[in-house]
């Protein structure tokens, strides 16, 4: 699974903050819906559904939609 695409798609903005070697420190930024597509993108590529939803929402997702 590639996070960071995921991310870009759903609006984020990546930055490469370092670069050591062949190891790199990226950051991720955008607004909260944003931030809610890709938690939505990520649970839909996990296959949870509307069970993962709902099991996130069990455990205090504050922001939970539904789609």
């Amino acid at each position: 699974m590639d996070v960071l695409s995921i991310a870009q798609h759903c609006g984020m903005q990546l930055t490469l903050d370092a670069r050591i070697g062949r190891e790199e420190c990226r950051s991720a930024h955008g607004s909260v819906e944003a931030l809610e597509r890709f938690a939505e993108a990520l649970v839909a590529s996990l296959g949870c559904g509307e069970s993962g939803r709902a099991g996130l929402a069990e455990r205090g997702a504050p922001h939970t939609r539904r789609a």
